[in-house]
């Protein structure tokens, strides 16, 4: 997977965990890591979401925006057998989070 998302080597992420969620949270420190190795810019884990996704990565774009980096998850997270779906943040959201970088909300691995 960093092979592939280090193509777009300094492109942002966020990535979001289930609060109190020691497996999710685990998940998403993963997968902020390979984010990381491939040289993302990526924020600290976000420990705080109510979403309970249960073997999925949930990825969001900006509000009808497409940042760097966005085209290269969906092969990464095939490549590396990640089940995940994908999705837009609505407009308040994107206003709040900012519009450059691509969202991950990481449920349970089982």
């Amino acid at each position: 997977m960093s092979g592939i998302l280090a193509k777009a080597a300094g492109a942002k992420a966020a990535v979001a965990c289930k609060l109190l969620d020691g497996e999710s949270c685990d998940y998403a420190e993963q997968i902020a890591q390979v984010l990381r190795t491939a040289n993302w810019i990526v924020e600290p884990i976000n420990k705080t979401s109510l979403a309970d996704l249960s073997r999925v990565v949930a990825v969001y774009r900006p509000f009808q925006q497409s940042p760097r980096g966005l085209a290269l998850i969906q092969e990464a997270l095939v490549a590396g057998g990640v089940p995940h779906e994908n999705g837009m943040l609505d407009e308040e959201s994107t206003k709040r989070f900012g519009g450059d970088k691509v969202y991950f909300v990481v449920g349970r691995k089982t």
